[in-house]
């Protein structure tokens, strides 16, 4: 298993421990399942992850960190959960829309990551940002036209407190 070419493995061992090997890592952990949630998004939301996605005044930058929305085109409230099976994004500058499992495979985010990774919806559930990640076809960051600023930031880099 650890020398095996595969990016991901899984090997179930006695007692409900497993082996899993993520990309150049090996860890052990008992069997669990991922934890859902669902938070709405007022003027910040503390994530299990460390990071916490906020509103704030000024675009200070179109990265993947942050993004702007108009009200044109999302409903509020938003919503800030993990991901479900079948999700998908329209992906800015992309044609279609692309499921979010492949583009978290494709940005090699550990497996043990996948499903609790945060994903941004509108109140019809329409995925509009996978902080950090990829932004939606409704990021306005480039038109400056937008009601909505929000950044995803380590929580320690937060300068609020």
């Amino acid at each position: 298993m650890v020398i095996s070419r595969k990016s991901n493995m899984k090997l179930s061992l006695p007692g409900n421990i497993n082996l899993y090997k993520s990309y150049n890592k090996i860890y052990f952990d008992y069997e669990k399942k991922y934890n859902e949630y669902c938070y709405v998004l007022d003027d910040e939301v503390k994530l299990i992850n460390g990071y916490v996605i906020r509103k704030i005044n000024k675009l200070n930058n179109t990265s993947n960190y942050s993004a702007a929305f108009s009200l044109e085109d999302i409903k509020l409230p938003l919503y800030v959960r993990n991901r479900k099976d079948g999700d998908r994004i329209e992906v800015l500058n992309l044609n279609g829309s692309k499921k979010i499992k492949d583009i978290l495979i494709d940005e090699k985010i550990d497996v043990l990551q996948r499903d609790n990774y945060p994903v941004l919806v509108d109140s019809e559930g329409k995925v509009i940002w996978l902080p950090g990640i990829k932004k939606s076809k409704y990021d306005k960051s480039k038109e400056k036209k937008y009601d909505i600023i929000l950044e995803y930031v380590k929580e320690e880099e937060d300068e609020t407190k």
